[in-house]
């Protein structure tokens, strides 16, 4: 038995050692709370113990977790034996030979994530601290039978001090159907989607922000006023929220809707805490220091020296540059001839997606075209907006009344929408409509300026898109609404925030035909549940159209795939019993029942098809570190309709 030497670490205080005072790799039981802590390994609010049983033998091996991080370092290290050569002269010879033979161990070994298993069967106890909760789970592309879950089940409970506690958890589709098998059962059970949406806290953005707190219980006034200098605490779910220094929300959602986007994208600390409105009620209106952590949070009241030391961090901050407009293109260009380096003329967003429409292989692009920013600007100058503008932004009533910034952001919005637009440009929509092959009878009318889908800037949900358009003249009305969105509450205060120009500010339009989606949501090249690990992908569905995924407003399907070991973990399920579709009598999406609530959104051939998407994107966009995709099916059809950096990691 290979042994590790003992560090400092107070855990190990009690768990077994050999006569030197080493302690050994492994156990064949975790019979107290002692060892448990020995042998396993703390993430956030999760301790993991890492086991095995040898087939053969049916020996169970607890190894220690701080030591080996998958269970083939264990199995490589401590049960293969490995052949060494005696003479250095042979030592290319032997490195050689160890090394084929360590592949074809892992050959071996990998076999037991099969259904036949030759040697191992695998398993990870897990306790949940926040709930109390022992699980025993299964890597999520293990395809164990119901038999050898039972035999783990049986022999872990029999070994692990709180074995009456014990739970199992799937991980997967797969393992989910297995719950019905009559070997399991009388063998308790918990879904990731029951421990998810339980869970008291979840850390969103982790960081420390100082300000005055500000708790918003349900039809508390001002609505989304909020001041820069808030930590909020929000005890209901809202859509959006304009930039503060922290935030609370009691309503778990996913760490990919816009609130939990645009906290990333601010820099600040942004956490799911129930209860916490009841809990901080006597601080409420007072100074704060929030610090949010992976394991918790905490809320105390500011000292003059924290309120002074956060102002020198704030005063440090650099403004951001935008890509100056390109008001010199005036062409209504279809995707497949706008390239990327082409923003500053139609926009990030469509520039992209010209980008992926290019390389469409393992997915397609819907027909459409661009509107550039010329449009707007012409707009704005021929009817004395930007003179209407200018003044609203050197109103110094303005800047510092919120509620009186809202309502005259809202009369410049109405009169962008009530100044007629330009026959030229509708003529020109028309012509496109018809040369593109779009569908006229289904459109979808997109934002696309030059200060969103940004490396440091997002914009997720700082300006309208109108879903379902008919006919040309309503997508003239449409373009205008998103004209009119650029001067919205939280787009206008999240440029204060970033130190933007506003006049810099540029609408494009993106004109795609609006395909009649079974499911949607987005993709981020990376894990946002485990400090932007790049081993995984995050995958949020729903059901129907996918404007509800980002809205947040209900937990989302969350999936996590293995990118180098294809396993599909299911974060949590779809908690909507609706869904949205296009209204075919009035335009726009509706809301309706959905015909199987419950049912899983995604199936793992679908899976599979995003991941392949995601790495031809990848390639597409090297340079932009983890990205978010916005994709949608159509049946088994997958369309990608957005791709930009995932801001926040």
């Amino acid at each position: 038995m290979k042994a590790i030497a003992d560090g400092d670490d107070s855990s190990d205080a009690g768990s077994p050692a050999e006569p030197d005072g080493t302690r050994v790799s492994f156990v064949e039981a975790l019979d107290s709370e002692a060892t448990f802590a020995a042998y396993s390994e703390t993430v956030a609010t999760e301790r993991y113990a890492k086991l095995l049983i040898d087939i053969p033998t049916d020996r169970i091996y607890y190894f220690d977790a701080n030591a080996y991080a998958v269970h083939a370092d264990f199995v490589l290290a401590e049960l293969t034996q490995r052949w060494s050569p005696r003479s250095p002269l042979l030592s290319p010879l032997a490195d050689l030979y160890n090394r084929w033979q360590v592949r074809e161990r892992l050959k071996t070994y990998n076999r037991n994530y099969e259904a036949e298993k030759p040697e191992f069967l695998l398993g990870t106890v897990v306790h949940h601290t926040d709930q109390d909760v022992y699980t025993l789970a299964l890597w999520e592309g293990d395809e164990a039978r119901p038999a050898d879950v039972r035999h783990l089940y049986d022999r872990v409970r029999e070994t692990f001090h709180r074995g009456d506690a014990l739970k199992f958890r799937p991980n997967s589709t797969r393992q989910e159907g297995l719950l019905d098998a009559d070997e399991l059962s009388g063998v308790p059970s918990i879904t990731n989607d029951e421990i998810y949406k339980d869970a008291p806290y979840h850390a969103f953005s982790e960081g420390t922000a100082v300000g005055r707190l500000r708790i918003c219980r349900n039809g508390s006034p001002g609505g989304l006023h909020f001041a820069p200098d808030e930590i909020v605490v929000l005890t209901d779910i809202v859509p959006d929220i304009t930039p503060v220094r922290g935030l609370v929300t009691e309503h778990f959602c996913t760490p990919l809707s816009h609130v939990a986007l645009r906290a990333r994208a601010w820099g600040i600390p942004h956490v799911g805490w129930k209860e916490c409105s009841a809990a901080y009620a006597d601080l409420d209106g007072t100074m704060v220091v929030l610090e949010a952590r992976r394991d918790g949070a905490t809320l105390r009241r500011a000292t003059r020296e924290d309120v002074a030391a956060d102002a020198g961090r704030r005063s440090a901050r650099a403004s951001l540059e935008l890509p100056p407009p390109d008001r010199g293109e005036r062409a209504l260009r279809p995707l497949s001839e706008i390239r990327g380096d082409e923003a500053r003329a139609y926009g990030a967003k469509t520039a992209n997606l010209g980008e992926v429409a290019r390389r469409a292989r393992a997915y397609r692009v819907p027909p459409g075209f661009g509107i550039p920013v010329a449009y707007y600007a012409e707009h704005m100058e021929r009817h004395g907006l930007w003179r209407r503008a200018r003044a609203l932004v050197a109103d110094a009533r303005v800047r510092d009344d919120a509620t009186l910034r809202d309502v005259a952001l809202e009369g410049l919005r109405r009169e962008i929408l009530a100044a007629p637009i330009d026959d030229v440009l509708v003529a020109a929509i028309a012509e496109r409509l018809a040369a593109c092959g779009v569908d006229r009878s289904r459109l979808f009318v997109r934002s696309s300026t030059n200060a969103e889908d940004l490396a440091g800037l997002n914009g997720a949900g700082l300006y309208d898109s109108v879903p379902n358009v008919r006919g040309v003249g309503a997508v003239a009305d449409a373009v205008k609404r998103v004209w009119a969105s650029v001067w919205n509450l939280r787009a206008y205060d999240e440029r204060c925030h970033f130190g933007i120009d506003h006049e810099a500010v540029h609408a494009a339009v993106l004109v795609l035909e609006a395909v009649d989606a079974t499911a949607a949501g987005v993709l981020v090249t990376a894990n946002v549940f485990d400090g932007g690990a790049t081993r995984a992908y995050t995958i949020n569905a729903k059901h129907g159209v996918g404007i509800g995924v980002v809205e947040g407003t209900r937990v989302p399907e969350q999936i996590l795939y293995d990118v180098r070991e294809g396993g599909i973990k299911i974060v949590s399920r779809n908690g909507d019993d609706t869904m949205l579709v296009f209204d075919e009598e009035r335009g726009g999406v509706v809301e309706v029942p959905d015909p199987e609530p419950g049912r899983p959104v995604l199936a793992d051939d679908q899976v599979r098809a995003l991941a392949r998407a995601a790495r031809v994107l990848e390639g597409v966009f090297p340079d932009d570190g983890p990205l978010d995709v916005e994709w949608l099916f159509r049946g088994d059809e997958l369309y990608v309709v957005q791709s930009r950096p995932y801001v926040g990691l």
